[in-house]
């Protein structure tokens, strides 16, 4: 059985000549589930064909909210929603770059792809950069509407203070591979306190590759060293952790095994 996951990965053609190529191969290292994500209208078709090829990928669609720019975008992203289809994202709101798209732009994507996911009952996956009370705000809100509104908080780096009010929304954290980092201590710290229950972990391939591959393109199995990681931090074997963050995509996403099984 292959026991490692990667909840969050983006191999598409902008970053590797050959996605297939790195999505089989993380499959031979050892990761029996690939999560692929969406960030644009565009990607987000690249997510459907890929993830249509495997019984171990699985499709999340959506716009990030750097790319939060033309309305229409929204409305063509309703008609990519099937049953094929695990959650929305990756959405939310990311306030770091001077040139991001305004706050009431952003706001009005994340909302709508809120809604999106509500109306599907399929979990969101939520990005939020320098932006973690506001992004909070509005889940908070939309969770007090929905109580069964299945919300993860991706790459979660907003540090030890703010775990258990997410928590407390009913929010998984998704930690990736800045867990590793030698300098990343309030990550780190907020893994400690993060019940495995509530816990995933991830690439954001071709991003943030963990130690000791730090410096090279993230690929999917990547995603082994960083439950390594968390598995030491947690003080339980990696066996453990898997058996459990296993359990927690069930939870979310109704998904247990291939989906061609």
């Amino acid at each position: 059985m292959k026991k490692y996951i990667d909840l969050h990965a983006h191999p598409f053609k902008e970053y590797f000549e050959f996605p297939e190529s790195i999505i089989e191969e993380s499959y031979d290292m050892g990761v029996g589930k690939i999560f692929i994500v969406g960030t644009s209208l565009e990607d987000s078709r690249e997510v459907k064909s890929l993830s249509s090829k495997y019984g171990f990928t699985f499709p999340i669609i959506g716009i990030h909210p750097n790319n939060a720019k033309d309305k229409l975008h929204l409305d063509t992203l309703r008609t990519l929603v099937d049953s094929s289809i695990v959650g929305i994202g990756e959405i939310g709101l990311d306030f770091h770059y001077e040139n991001s798209p305004s706050f009431e732009q952003q706001q009005i994507f994340f909302r709508y792809q809120i809604e999106l996911a509500n109306e599907f009952n399929i979990p969101i996956i939520v990005h939020t950069r320098d932006a973690t009370q506001e992004t909070y705000d509005i889940l908070k809100a939309y969770k007090s509407k929905n109580k069964d509104m299945k919300i993860i908080i991706h790459s979660y780096s907003s540090g030890p203070d703010w775990v258990q009010k997410f928590l407390d929304i009913g929010a998984y954290l998704s930690f990736s591979g800045v867990a590793t980092f030698k300098n990343a201590k309030d990550v780190q710290d907020s893994i400690i306190i993060t019940p495995i229950d509530k816990l995933f972990y991830e690439t954001d391939t071709p991003y943030l590759a963990p130690m000791p591959m730090r410096g090279k393109i993230n690929v999917p199995h990547y995603a082994i060293h960083t439950a390594k990681f968390i598995a030491n931090l947690k003080g339980v074997t990696v066996d453990f952790l898997n058996e459990q963050v296993n359990k927690n995509i069930f939870t979310i996403f109704n998904i247990c095994g291939d989906k061609n099984e």
